[in-house]
């Protein structure tokens, strides 16, 4: 069992040498004793880690059904997606900040979860109590780690509309462009292109005129959109590939 009490700590983050350490003053993990025979450390060693992992796994996993209890029975896919990226970005944070930050994330995560499970506002005493005894930029690294955790959240769920659409156009099987207009998301670029030569008899040199002849008009909205490196947005465009090679 891994229990948080305050305590300083030191933080190194991967910056220059004269930014290179950032102080944080809060906890430290506290284990049970191990047991003191070298052999049993050496003999459970490969089978702890793999436990380890495991463990951490399922508990990123009960977090996220508690957050969002409601998806689980109809979107079980997009639940493991979402355990796994959400995973995959506490290792980064623990390679990255070690393993007390990433305790404090998990923690976080944790105790978000029970609020949301049973609507407690006194639950969110903890939280808030373990958010703001933190210094400022520390809170900002926290809150930009759940920020990532959003982010990795709504491609999670992209992934599993562009999946329940795929299995829905399969079930109908007309084949035809106003069948997606009653899907959330459509088919990608190369099952339209498949569908336009394959199904309606088009050649690719009309359908490359057609696509030369399309103009682009700019549009002035009251809320400007967000604006995000095209790096990041490289980044999250990978993230959804992978797993939607897994679609059937």
């Amino acid at each position: 069992m891994v229990s948080l009490r305050l305590a300083p700590f030191t933080l190194l983050v991967g910056l220059p040498a004269s930014r290179r350490t950032l102080k944080l003053a809060r906890c430290i993990v506290r284990r049970a004793r191990s047991k003191s025979s070298a052999a049993a450390k050496a003999a459970g060693e490969v089978s702890g880690r793999a436990s380890s992992v495991a463990e951490e796994r399922r508990n990123v996993d009960a977090h996220l059904r508690q957050v969002a209890p409601e998806k689980v029975s109809v979107d079980e896919r997009l639940v493991d997606y979402e355990t796994l990226l959400v995973a995959r970005l506490l290792d980064i944070l623990q390679g990255l900040h070690g393993g007390e930050f990433r305790q404090v994330v998990e923690e976080c995560l944790r105790l978000s979860g029970e609020y949301h499970g049973d609507g407690d506002p006194a639950r969110l005493e903890e939280p808030g109590a373990l958010l703001t005894s933190l210094d400022v930029g520390d809170a900002i690294m926290v809150a930009s780690s759940f920020s990532h955790m959003l982010n990795l959240a709504n491609i999670a769920e992209e992934v599993q509309m562009a999946y329940r659409n795929k299995a829905e156009t399969g079930r109908r099987r007309r084949g035809g462009f106003a069948d997606e207009a009653s899907a959330s998301t459509e088919s990608d670029i190369d099952e339209t292109l498949q569908r336009l030569v394959g199904g309606l008899g088009r050649t690719p040199r009309e359908v490359f005129d057609a696509l030369r002849g399309q103009t682009i008009d700019i549009v002035l909205t009251a809320h400007p959109t967000q604006s995000v490196r095209r790096s990041l947005l490289q980044k999250h465009a990978r993230l959804i590939n992978d797993p939607a090679r897994d679609c059937p």
